[in-house]
């Protein structure tokens, strides 16, 4: 999907949701995006950076503290 916008976008291409490390850098070297947002990996890992670094395991997330937009209505 991410590939249909990237050839009429000037602007920076970001997007984000169900990536993981290697989804995410195989997104970015075909250029289908300028940059990954890792938004629930992080929450639940706030060192993801060195996680990704060092090829450790990553945490879950916690799902009784997530709410959609629909449970918040």
């Amino acid at each position: 999907m991410t590939s249909l916008f990237t050839p009429i976008n000037i602007a920076p291409y970001i997007t984000h949701t169900g990536y993981d490390k290697h989804r995410a850098n195989k997104v970015i070297t075909n250029h289908h995006a300028d940059t990954i947002s890792f938004d629930v990996p992080f929450i639940a890992n706030p060192d993801l950076i060195q996680r990704f670094e060092l090829n450790v395991e990553l945490n879950q997330a916690d799902q009784i503290g997530r709410a959609s937009c629909r449970e918040r209505v």
